[in-house]
């Protein structure tokens, strides 16, 4: 996977910041393997990618619990 197949990937997940509600088990499911192969591969930093992963899936999982990329909550 290369750095613009990530940033296409992240401009999807942004996308979903209007959605309340959790994204359909295919699109969780594509997303994780997109991570899953970037790390694989090499593409993703193999100690923070992981992170990055899980961080990522648990925003898509529940977004109004997480809130919205890129705002850190306090």
């Amino acid at each position: 996977m290369t750095t613009s197949n990530i940033r296409t990937l992240l401009a999807r997940v942004k996308r979903l910041e209007h959605i309340a509600n959790p994204v359909s088990e295919s699109m969780y499911m594509e997303t994780a393997h997109s991570f899953d192969e970037a790390i694989a591969n090499g593409s993703m930093c193999a100690t923070d990618g992981p992170i990055i992963r899980d961080c990522v899936l648990m925003w898509l999982r529940d977004p109004a619990k997480y809130g919205l990329i890129g705002r850190r909550f306090s």
